[in-house]
């Protein structure tokens, strides 16, 4: 289980976070989540997938990663890949866990970044980065 912190300069950090922000967060992770279950019931690994599309394997470990921007051209290629509109695939998606409720879609959500911090208190280490993994608030 991922620790969570709640140091006060990371509850500060996360409160200026822009609502938009989790809200893209989230997508591309729905997104990745939702590619994930299409290749599962397809049966079709990374690699198989890359190959349909026309696409190196590392691509789409990225995408499955949940940090890709995706373009529309990509989604069409999904779907035309696929042979579903995969934008449909995560609405659908994303409706099932909302109930329709957009706006208290991702009360949480597991992140985790890397900062850049100058040791000026006990709980910062020598090294220039150091590793958060914390709950996002309500957007």
């Amino acid at each position: 289980m991922k620790k969570i912190y709640t140091d006060p300069f990371v509850a500060e950090a996360l409160s200026k976070v822009p609502s938009f922000i989790k809200y893209d967060v989230g997508y591309s992770f729905d997104t990745a989540k939702v590619l994930h279950d299409v290749l599962k019931e397809k049966g079709w690994t990374q690699a198989e997938f890359a190959n349909r599309l026309g696409k190196r394997e590392s691509e789409v470990s990225k995408w499955l990663s949940g940090v890709h921007n995706f373009t529309t051209r990509t989604f069409a290629k999904i779907s035309e890949t696929i042979g579903e509109d995969f934008l449909n695939r995560i609405a659908m998606h994303r409706l099932n866990l909302t109930e329709g409720n957009m706006h208290t879609l991702y009360p949480k959500v597991s992140v985790s970044f890397c900062l850049s911090v100058k040791p000026k208190s006990s709980w910062a280490s020598k090294k220039t980065k150091k590793q958060w993994n914390f709950l996002l608030p309500n957007a």
